[in-house]
């Protein structure tokens, strides 16, 4: 019983949060085969293949472009947004803003 359990543990991230594919709005689990992009962002690979395979090409969360645009470009690695930061612009949204 204890070896199914296992098997579906939540991929954690550090502050003990869960990590959510934010392309099909699941978690992550130990069992998924999962996909880390350049950002370090994880998502199940079969989502974010998808994602990438039609006219996206950059990450769908931080928007960390995917493609060559260029040497320099290639090489710079975006600020990333906390959750705290999405939270308070999400605000904005929701305020009519």
């Amino acid at each position: 019983m204890n070896s199914a359990s296992s098997s579906n543990e939540l991929i954690m991230e550090n502050n003990g949060e869960a990590v959510w594919c934010c392309v099909c709005l699941s978690r992550l689990k130990d069992e998924d085969e999962i996909r880390v992009l350049p950002c370090l962002h994880k998502f199940h690979k079969v989502c974010v293949n998808r994602w990438l395979k039609g006219r996206h090409k950059t990450c769908p969360l931080c928007r960390f472009s995917m493609g060559g645009g260029g040497e320099e470009k290639s090489h710079h690695r975006p600020e990333m947004f906390t959750e705290e930061m999405l939270i308070w612009f999400s605000s904005f949204h929701i305020a009519g803003m």
